[in-house]
């Protein structure tokens, strides 16, 4: 399940924003709120916001909360 409060911090510490990482995948800023909330997701999506964001691993997005203290969406401790 994607953290949206995550996605977003990731997104404006890297000077981006949703509106940005809808255009990256073709869909409506809107979409991405739908997504998040309804994990919906697809794998090819998936693999473009790890590269919007820089990340290298999928759990950093897709489980975010592992780990006793969790994992932020850039590898960081939370």
């Amino acid at each position: 399940m994607v953290n949206r409060t995550l996605l977003k911090t990731a997104c404006n510490q890297n000077g981006r924003n949703f509106s940005s990482l809808a255009s990256v995948l073709g869909v409506w800023p809107s979409t991405i709120y739908y997504k998040i909330e309804h994990n919906t997701f697809t794998a090819d999506e998936a693999e473009k916001i790890l590269e919007f964001l820089g990340c290298e691993d999928l759990k950093d997005i897709i489980f975010p909360d592992i780990g006793e203290t969790g994992i932020c969406l850039l590898g960081g401790k939370v």
